[in-house]
Parts: structure tokens; sequence; C-alpha cells
């Protein structure tokens, strides 16, 4: 096996972005609210914008149109901290700007109030309007959705008043409260990150960089989807935490929203980027560019960093932090041009490169590190012990064959969201091979929240490693599941607007090699660990074939229908990670990324997985002279049906749709484009 050899020393380090350079505060001066005697008050509002002259270096854009913010403020009552119980009550603009050195001066004008409230603060340029739809929504569904796009950046805080704003008194005058001294100094959260490169290389001219698999668009506020939260970037003392102290991963963006064209910019520049968690979908990823020995060369590099055990960690791309990568040696020539750079292997993260993520053993060359799973989903009772095992040895190029060497560290393989109990085994289970480290792992029973909890084994004088995933959840369900005759082909065609029947819907022709296509939609929540599902469909009357047009493989094996022996023809159907974050287009057709047609304005996607098939022979060969009936089950031991017989008498029973075939029926204008492939 070819050596791998780091060719690029690297360091990431995230540097927080500093009040006195970079960032906005809004400040208030409680003392100067002003009654007006209508049940409002004005208070006035200043946005402070050091270093506000040096726009090249923060906007986002081509345009430094943040240089001349306008202010929003949305109220919503505070009925707790729950952000989807708290209701849009108001929406302010601050009006009367007042530009000064370094800031603007605001007049807002509130309705005043004793009821609690809270304020979302949302600095913009002013070439930008916030607008807002949904005017009954509440804090976790309104705020969420507000969007900025095209490298428009937005900066916004979160503000408490379970008192309101002040005490109406018995003689009608109005005294401020004490809660909008909250309002000075407030730090605001901008919407991007920074990402810049420090070369410290002796022999290694840095010349530009690119960053690829950019977010186009960025969600205005920070949002937490998993407890439905608006994270803490605060630490008590009103400064920001550090990457460290974050419980929070970013807001996931739709992967046919990256600008993954390379477009570089000169040594010294910073890229600014909306924020986006990891994902091994087109990762953002680095491309450097410089001169080593005369010669221009381009590296890759992930954005991460390598721990105190020598894992590599791959970052989450939060807004309002500043990644600065610092290459410290650079030891070889890179690739010759930017896009055999791009498609090549990355220079500071090989062993955990997203291509050998999931392989079952990985080597430098010298040594190797075999285990016998990397990931592992728990969906049954009778499934939560399990026996997880590593080999490792060094010197394999050695005429011995290796030393085995089967003392590595593991970290986070102990009880925990997923684990129960670990036993370390001192010998060999019965029938097992005697060269392999084992550990009985039992985990805690399933349930409908999803758990997930990863390990890792290494040797970190290599550094070789594995990352072992274990998911635990009870079946998932398929959404929704129908069939329709005809060849379904194009992007848009998911006749999901018909409700309780339609002219195709659960029929088929009576005539041989006419095509019908099962549809079912996946849910929104998978784990990438279970990647890539494949799918078995099985027809209990095996009267349907593969679609040529289509992408099923043919498969036998047991009937997944009860009291069927045999062995029987299968169809499988794989959809891999990359396919679930796709959208389906005319160039694209392996994704399953569509609009979902019962939202006219399609913003709303589903994940809608298409298999085209065909039938064997005509009813009239058959000799039926009435109709048919066929059913056919589609398989995944990671899913449980939701379908029309009792999940609560067969929880584990698989998913069934049915079709009827009629005499007569011919169904001649049922869809049939057959000349795209999928």
């Amino acid at each position: 096996m070819k050596q791998i050899r780091y060719m690029i020393t690297s360091l990431v380090a995230l540097l927080m972005w500093s009040c006195s350079a970079e960032d906005v505060s809004v400040n208030t001066q409680p003392s100067g609210v002003v009654d007006n005697g209508d049940g409002t008050l004005t208070l006035t509002v200043s946005l402070d914008v050091p270093g506000m002259e040096i726009a090249s270096s923060r906007v986002m854009g081509d345009t430094p149109g943040y240089a001349d913010l306008k202010l929003y403020l949305l109220e919503f009552n505070l009925n707790g901290h729950e952000p989807l119980s708290n209701f849009l009550t108001n929406v302010y603009q601050a009006e009367n700007e007042t530009p000064a050195e370094n800031e603007v001066q605001f007049s807002v004008k509130l309705k005043k109030t004793e009821d609690p409230k809270v304020l979302h603060l949302i600095a913009v340029p002013r070439d930008v309007d916030l607008s807002i739809e949904n005017q009954y929504g509440s804090e976790g569904s309104l705020i969420p959705e507000l969007t900025t796009a095209n490298g428009q950046d937005a900066y916004w805080q979160r503000v408490e008043f379970p008192k309101g704003y002040g005490t109406q008194g018995t003689d009608g005058t109005w005294t401020p409260g004490t809660d909008l001294n909250k309002l000075t100094g407030v730090p605001m959260i901008r919407n991007f990150a920074r990402i810049s490169i420090q070369n410290n290389a002796q022999d290694f001219t840095l010349t530009g960089f690119a960053v690829v698999n950019v977010p186009q668009t960025g969600t205005v506020a920070p949002w937490n989807s998993n407890d439905m939260r608006f994270p803490a970037y605060l630490d008590g003392n009103n400064g920001q935490k550090n990457y460290n102290e974050m419980d929070y991963s970013g807001q996931q963006v739709n992967v046919a929203s990256l600008d993954r064209t390379v477009s570089f910019v000169e040594a010294g520049s910073s890229k600014y980027i909306y924020e986006r968690p990891y994902s091994s979908v087109y990762p953002t990823q680095v491309l450097i560019r410089g001169t080593y020995a005369g010669e221009e060369t381009y590296y890759k590099i992930d954005l991460g960093r390598t721990d105190t055990d020598g894992i590599f960690e791959h970052y989450n791309l939060l807004r309002n932090f500043h990644y600065q990568i610092k290459i410290n040696e650079v030891t070889a020539a890179g690739y010759t041009d930017a896009q055999s750079a791009l498609n090549g292997v990355v220079y500071n993260n090989i062993s955990f490169d997203v291509l050998t993520a999931k392989m079952l053993n990985i080597s430098n060359g010298k040594d190797m590190l075999w285990v016998n799973f990397t990931t592992k989903v728990i969906t049954r009772a009778d499934d939560c012990t399990f026996l997880f095992a590593y080999r490792y040895k060094s010197d394999i190029t050695s005429s011995e064959g290796g030393t085995l060497q089967n003392e590595l560290k593991t970290i986070g393989l102990e009880a925990g969201d997923v684990i129960a109990s670990v036993n370390e085994l001192q010998t060999p289970p019965e029938g097992q091979p005697a060269d392999w480290k084992y550990y009985e792992i039992t985990t805690h029973t399933p349930t409908a929240e999803r758990k997930m909890q990863s390990f890792v084994v290494t040797n970190p004088e290599t550094g070789l490693a594995r990352t072992i995933n274990l998911v635990l959840r009870v079946p998932w369900e398929i959404v929704r599941d129908r069939v329709f005759a005809g060849n379904y082909n194009l992007p848009d065609e998911f006749p999901d607007q018909i409700q309780g029947g339609g002219d195709y819907e659960n029929k088929v022709s009576d005539a041989e090699k006419k095509p019908l296509t099962i549809f079912f939609v996946l849910p929104d929540d998978l784990p990438e660990a279970i990647f890539p599902l494949t799918f078995e469909l099985e027809a209990d009357r095996q009267n349907i074939e593969n679609n040529p047009v289509g992408t099923l493989v043919v498969a036998s094996g047991p009937s997944l229908f009860p009291n069927i022996t045999g062995e029987r023809i299968k169809y499988l159907k794989t959809i891999t990670w990359t396919d679930y974050n796709t959208e389906t287009t005319t160039e694209n057709y392996t994704g399953v990324v569509v609009p979902d047609q019962r939202d006219p304005s399609g913003a709303t996607k589903i994940r809608r997985v298409r298999c085209r098939f065909r039938t064997i022979t005509s009813l009239a060969n058959l000799g039926v002279t009435t109709s048919t009936t066929t059913r056919v089950r589609i398989h995944n031991p990671y899913f449980r049906c939701q379908s029309d017989y009792s999940v609560a008498d067969n929880p584990n029973a698989d998913t069934q749709v049915t079709f009827v075939r009629t005499k007569g029926q011919t169904l001649e204008k049922a869809p049939d484009n057959a000349v795209k492939t999928q």
C-alpha cells in the first residue's frame, strides 16, 4: 500500500472577533426614555460599529452595504422560555438616523406595556428590507425563517423583559423599568464566519486561497433545531463564548444552495461565509495556492483541528467566529492545478478523509488498523448486545507480516446516551479469531427519541484511528407511499396533490410491459450513519419487473410475505447520503429532494424516492376476467410500516402498497416519460 505522508502541517485556530475591532453593539440610554403620552415611549438607540471605514475587509458581498445599517425590533409576548409559545405582537423599525463617527443613532418608538416581552434586535444593510410574512408566528417559527442571501449580512440579538418596559402609576405617570438597561451595550451576533490563512512555512509562498462549497443563504439568527432554542452565544459577562463552550452545531443549509465554484482571493485577504455545520456531503473546504520549490502548487485542506489524543475533528462553521488556518510547514508539492486539488485527497486530514470514513481498515503504509464495523444502528430491543472488535499491526511490510499491538487507546467507549455498559473481554468469544481485541457492548432500549454516541479507537503515536458511530432509535417510518400507473420520470412528477383517488393512483394497465411507479417519502431527520440505505421491494404476485429506464437492481431471497416459501425475486433501491441531501433536477436524477406539491409556493421540500417497474404479462394471458390486486412490500431493517395494516399487530412489518389491474383498463394517457433515466 502506498505510504501516505502529511505534506502540509496546519493548525486551525479560532479567534473571536473582538468588540474593539469588529463587533457591532447596541447602546441605549434608559435615562433618556420619553413618555409620549399616547401609549408609546421613545428611546435613543445607537449602533456602535468600530472600524466602519475598513468596509472592504468586512463586507461579504461586493458592496459594503453594512456601513449604512437600519434597525428592526421584533416584539413577542414572553410566555416562558419556550420560543414556540411566544407570539409576535409588534414589529418596530428605528427612525431618525443620525450618523456619527463609528456609530449610528436611532430613535425607536415602542408601545408601553407591563406585560412580559422579548425583543429580537435585527440590524441589516439599508438596502435590505426585512420581510415578515407570518404576522402571527411564534419566535421559534418566525425568527429561524428570516434569511439573507448573496453576501448580505445581518446582526442579531435577543433580549427578555419579564416585567415589560416599565410600570403605569395610578396617577397616570409612567416609570421606565430597570430592565431597559439590558439594552445598553448589547453585543450583536453577525450571521457570517470569517476564514483567513497565516503562512509560517519557510519554503512556501502563499499566493491565495479559495473556499469551496459555500452557502448562498444564511439565517439572520442562530437556532438549535434539536432543543428548539436560540443557542446561548454569550457567557455570564455578556462576552462571547469560545468554540469549545458552544452547545450548538449551526444551521444546516440545503446542499442545492451551495456555491461550488472555485474563486481565489489574494494572500492576506479573508473570506466571509454564512454559517454551515460540518457535512460530509460536499464539505466546505479550503484550496491553498502557492509556490514550492519554484513551482506553483495547490493543496486541499479540511477545516478542523487535531485534539490532544491525535484525533482529527471537523469544525462546524459557526457565525461570529474567525477560523484562522496556520500553515507551519510544507514538505512536498501538492497538485498542479486547482481542479485536481479539489478532486484529490486532503493534505491535513488523510486518515479521516470523507471517502475513507467508513472503511473497516486504514493504514499509513506501515501500520494498519482493522475494526469489525464503523456504524451500528440499534432499532430493536433484541439487538442491544453485540461485539465490537479491533486489530492493530505495526510494520506490516515486514517479512513476518507485522507485529500485533492490540492495546490501543479508546476514547468515549463508556456508558452514555446510547451505551449502557461495556465489558472488555479477556479472552476471545467462542468461534472468534484470537488475534482481535473484543468488547461486549450493551445499549439502552431504543425509544422514539433518536440518540447517537461515538467513540474512537486510536494509536496516538501514529494517528491511525477509527471513529465508531452508534445510533439508537425505534425503527423509522416511511412518511407517505403511493403507486401510480405510468412512468413518472421528470423531477416535478410526484402526483401527491391527488388526494383519495385519481385517474392513475393505485391502478395499473391490464396489458404487458406497461409502466408503473412506486413512490415513498423518507423522514427529514435521518442520520448520516445509517446510509447508504437499500430498500427491498417484492410483489406478492411476482407480476412486475424492473423497468429498463430505472435503476433498480434485481435480487432474490426469502419472501417478505408470511406463509410464502422458497426464493423470491426482489428489487433493490439504494439511496446514498448524497442522494438524500441533493435535489432532483433534469441533470441530476439520483437526488431525492423535490418540492412538496401540496405547498403551492414550492418552498417546502420532501425526500421522495421513486421506483419504476413494468408489468410482466397481461391479464388476458393470465386468464383473468375481472381484476387482480397486487401487494408490494418495501423493506429495510431500520424502518417499519405506516400503511394500511396494523403496526400494533405487527410492529416489525414492512411498508406495503397495493395496486389494482382491471380487465379492459388500458390507462393509455398515464405518463410515459421513458426517455430520461434515473
